[in-house]
């Protein structure tokens, strides 16, 4: 509890306390929630002296009211972060206070979220949903607006975390579109399949030091439900967040996980509109979104770039002597086969029948050779262990491009096509 009567208005004494908000933060024996409390004292003041955090000289409080601000019963001992500037500013000794650290050295950062094992696959499905930077759409805010009322909270989101940042599909309660995933929760949320809550920020040594909770929107309370476009690909969550700790029932988290279900439905409509449903690989439109973001990259970066054409042999045969089903089984094998070899920068689709195609950036003729025949020894395994009474076969057409091209992509792909047709009546003659 704040010493009793206590406001920075009617505070007095002068000199004791010059110490910085954010070394507060990291004293060792600091608990946490006189942490919040005295989070909301320095925010008063800073308020009524239009004062930066790193400005901030409180230099108000007793050490008696210091010490029973901070939840010291007995004895009380300045923690360790306040040694330089309490004891010189108090006019106290360190003998006085045996169990003060020498060092304020000792600091408890912000703890990052991890970046999940499969990152590079699961930005790839999140670009192709083509969704980041859109506006908002009636069918994801409708969601949020009914989370925000159901749980009565301050702020509900859908946040789609992107590759450096969170940014907010639909929003309630939020002005701001996007963040740092450095320092979101939601970052946290996406490596794990159940929900994520966090019931008090402030007493959750991951949180209490985030910029998220010691400044606007003062986040104590979070709930997170994971979006999932397949098993082991979280795309961001719809959460719930809070300025005030709150606990979620059963019943509560079974609502929460209802109404992400929803969002999740509402994401997986668009992705099949850039995913081969069959090969699970992006189809034409999603090659084709990827590619061109691929391009760009290769233009600022000075880069050449490759297409590889792939067209199987003898598929209709196959369709025709062993049915549809064995067709389509081919067809993902093969698509497996380029997840394999390929590299996770290289963009790879499937375009349309019988057709695939692969976009490699920064990839020499040599490297290209290389990664065709990693891709052949693929396709010769699967071959080897399908025990089918047909071989998946396949012809290649390979073309490549200066980073200042001024074909467009389709021309680009009808290049490597020209190429793959020429390889495949070479290989009948």
């Amino acid at each position: 509890m704040l010493p009793k009567g206590y406001s920075p208005d009617n505070a007095s004494g002068e000199g004791f306390f010059g110490t910085l908000k954010t070394e507060l933060l990291y004293a060792r024996d600091l608990r946490h929630s006189a942490v919040g409390q005295l989070t909301e004292v320095l925010r008063l003041y800073i308020g009524r002296n239009n004062e930066t955090w790193t400005e901030i000289s409180l230099c108000s409080l007793s050490p008696t009211n210091v010490t029973g601000l901070l939840g010291f019963q007995c004895n009380p001992r300045p923690s360790k972060c306040l040694h330089h500037h309490w004891l010189s500013c108090a006019g106290e000794s360190a003998e006085q206070y045996p169990n003060i650290g020498s060092s304020p050295k000792e600091h408890i950062k912000v703890i990052k979220p991890d970046t999940p094992a499969n990152e590079a696959e699961r930005l790839h499905a999140l670009r192709t949903l083509e969704i980041l930077d859109t506006s908002h759409e009636e069918r994801f805010d409708r969601v949020t607006r009914m989370a925000k009322r159901m749980f009565g909270v301050e702020i509900s989101l859908v946040s789609l975390v992107d590759e450096e940042r969170q940014w907010f599909k639909s929003k309630q309660g939020l002005d701001a579109t996007e963040t740092s995933r450095e320092i979101s929760f939601c970052g946290h949320a996406i490596n794990q399949d159940g929900l994520f809550i966090v019931p008090n920020a402030i007493e959750d040594q991951r949180f209490v030091d985030n910029p998220l909770v010691t400044g606007g929107p003062n986040i104590r309370f979070y709930a997170g439900y994971p979006l999932k476009l397949r098993q082991g690909i979280n795309v961001g969550t719809l959460c719930l967040i809070d300025s005030k700790p709150k606990h979620l029932e059963e019943e509560d988290k079974q609502l929460l996980n209802d109404l992400g279900a929803m969002i999740e439905q509402e994401i997986r409509s668009i992705q099949l509109a850039t995913l081969d449903e069959l090969t699970l690989i992006s189809n034409r439109r999603g090659f084709l979104t990827l590619a061109e973001h691929a391009q760009k990259i290769c233009q600022r970066k000075k880069i050449p770039m490759a297409l590889i054409l792939f067209d199987l042999n003898k598929f209709k045969p196959i369709n025709d002597n062993f049915g549809h089903h064995e067709g389509d089984f081919a067809l993902r094998q093969f698509a497996e086969a380029m997840r394999r070899a390929f590299r996770e920068s290289d963009v790879i689709g499937r375009l349309g029948g019988d057709e695939f195609v692969a976009m490699l950036t920064g990839a020499s003729e040599e490297q290209v050779s290389m990664v065709l025949d990693r891709f052949k020894n693929e396709v010769d395994a699967i071959n080897k262990t399908i025990n089918k009474p047909y071989t998946i076969a396949y012809s290649a057409g390979v073309a490549h491009f200066a980073c200042d091209t001024e074909q467009s992509l389709e021309e680009m792909v009808a290049v490597a096509d020209a190429s793959m047709y020429e390889s495949k009546n070479a290989r009948v003659r």
